[in-house]
């Protein structure tokens, strides 16, 4: 019993984890939010962990029902987040520097935590399809359907915090490496997401129309 929930999170886990790599997606995020306070940083970091815990739940458990209910294919879905990832990659690529006055007066901006931040930053297309993947290969026993469940929230949650933590001190690691390692660091973050979209989008055009390379 308790085997099956351990071999559940060890399979689990480190997955989805290497996907969502919170502490380069930490730097994407305090890109994306240097220009607001730290308090509002920080209960950004508790919303898009939240988010993601109930995405990653949600493709486990009833991503595949929705698919395919609405007819729509994995690499469907991968070829559109990987548009998305791209267009955000480049965008932060190109973005100008915020300076401190710039950043206090936009501090009431649109807040980003659901869109662009956990889908598809965080827990974009290849996370979603692995969970999916994953979750349709567990058992449909009473038993080990649950035992399931419990080795998934578990792991589950451990990303979430995960995701929370680095994002919540994203400040200090910027901090750290200073003002134009942090510009570097930034920009290099930027163009491995863009890279990561074009990757994304490639696999899903590849799987959509079963092309052979």
């Amino acid at each position: 019993m308790t085997s099956y929930i351990i071999t559940t999170f060890a399979l689990l886990f480190p997955a989805l984890i290497s996907l969502i790599n919170p502490f380069a997606g930490a730097l994407v995020f305090y890109n994306m939010t240097a220009h607001r306070l730290p308090e509002d940083r920080a209960r950004m970091a508790m919303k898009i962990s939240i988010y993601s815990f109930i995405t990653l739940m949600a493709s486990l458990y009833v991503g595949a029902y929705v698919l395919q209910f609405f007819g729509i294919s994995l690499g469907a879905l991968r070829i559109a987040g990987g548009v998305v990832i791209t267009v955000t990659g480049w965008t932060l690529l190109n973005a100008p520097r915020v300076n401190a006055a710039e950043a206090a007066a936009q501090s009431g901006g649109v807040d980003p935590t659901f869109f662009p931040l956990t889908m598809p930053i965080t827990t974009g297309p290849g996370t979603i399809s692995v969970a999916i993947a994953l979750g349709t290969g567990r058992g449909h026993g009473s038993e080990s359907g649950y035992l399931f469940f419990i080795g998934a929230t578990l792991a589950a949650l451990a990303i979430s915090v995960s995701i929370w933590f680095a994002y919540k001190n994203a400040e200090y690691g910027i901090r750290f490496i200073g003002p134009n390692g942090s510009n570097i660091a930034l920009r290099l973050s930027a163009f491995l997401l863009m890279c990561i979209g074009v990757d994304i989008l490639a696999g899903g055009i590849i799987d959509r129309f079963s092309l052979h390379l």
